[in-house]
């Protein structure tokens, strides 16, 4: 799974005043954080983080 460009959920923390939802993933190339709105309802943002992030471009060096 963390070869295909994928991340998986690692670990998730409310900030700035519970209106954000900070996610942590772990991919093949290490960690990284997404930031999300966050309500309860979920109706205009999500309620918990989602168990897969697709990362970002991939560049080779």
């Amino acid at each position: 799974m963390l070869f295909t460009g994928y991340g998986v959920l690692t670990d998730s923390n409310k900030n700035a005043a519970h209106l954000g939802l900070q996610c942590s993933y772990l991919t093949a190339r290490g960690l990284i954080t997404a930031q999300y709105l966050h309500t309860d309802s979920g109706v205009i943002s999500v309620t918990d983080c989602p168990l897969l992030k697709k990362s970002g471009a991939v560049i080779n060096n």
